[in-house]
């Protein structure tokens, strides 16, 4: 009897396996299954978004499947497919913000569609917004021609209540309109060294808003400069294109010296300027 009872134990081994499986046939864990369908769904980003999001339908992890969406979302937006639904999709209430935002800039979106996906972006509905409305700015922007600055202020007040912005928190539209003033200054020497600025080139717009574009105008052009040296100098006109940068014209020369003091305190005592702009 004590002989036979290795081979009963091997019988019962082998009637369990025949009937359970072996232990290499046993279902895969949640967490490997979720990796292989973000593998997949990384795998299919570039050839065929909408499957990558199908993909990450089959992930369980809520965080894993809001990232995995928000990636194939963004690819979509590039496509020109719309994202918006996977974005709703998503069970993680933080990467479906996240989604909504990514997503509305990817595609570019501006306008009622522009402003009812931000809704939906929670934390990041005000940069979604403010994104948006700068998106249809560019696009306005294109057409206005030297003298209708004012013009253009005036559509801006109009639209940004739209967008659900408060003209008058920071200075936005301010700020928008010297942005682009300033960049249009910079376009004229593209490729020479920076021209001097002058009153002339704000057109009519208040002299304060004049004052922001010459700001932005500079800043586009000391960002790879170490300002520290220059900023302990005596900030004239000689000084400042000596040093490669754009001085101005007599005509803003009341403006100019206290604008570069403000530069400068901006830096805190020198070094790079800060990447954060409006």
């Amino acid at each position: 009897m004590q002989r036979t009872a290795p081979i009963a134990g091997s019988l019962v081994l082998a009637s369990a396996v025949l009937v359970g499986g072996c232990p290499a046939d046993a279902p895969e864990d949640a967490g490997t299954t979720d990796r292989k369908a973000y593998a997949a769904s990384a795998a299919l980003l570039g050839s065929d978004p909408s499957a990558a999001a199908g993909e990450c339908g089959k992930i369980q992890d809520p965080v894993l499947a809001g990232d995995c969406a928000t990636f194939a979302a963004k690819a979509m937006a590039k496509r020109k497919l719309d994202p918006l639904p996977v974005c709703g999709a998503i069970q993680h209430i933080g990467w479906q913000q996240v989604c909504f935002f990514e997503s509305v800039d990817a595609a570019g979106l501006f306008g009622e569609k522009a402003v009812q996906a931000c809704q939906r972006a929670g934390s990041f509905r005000q940069r979604c917004l403010s994104h948006a409305l700068g998106r249809e700015t560019d696009r306005e922007w294109r057409v206005v021609q030297p003298g209708q600055e004012l013009d253009f202020l005036a559509w801006l007040d109009e639209t940004m209540p739209v967008y659900g912005l408060d003209t008058t928190v920071e200075n936005i539209p301010r700020d928008f309109l010297a942005k682009r003033i300033a960049a249009r200054v910079a376009g004229e020497a593209k490729g020479q060294p920076p021209r001097r600025f002058s009153r002339a080139d704000c057109g009519e717009i208040p002299d304060e808003t004049c004052q922001e574009v010459y700001r932005f105008y500079v800043r586009r052009l000391f960002r790879q400069q170490d300002m520290g040296a220059l900023c302990g100098q005596s900030l004239v006109r000689e000084t400042i294109e000596a040093a490669g940068l754009p001085g101005w014209e007599d005509d803003f020369a009341d403006a100019a010296p206290g604008m570069w003091m403000r530069l400068c305190r901006e830096l805190k005592g020198g070094g790079k300027p800060p990447r954060g702009q409006h």
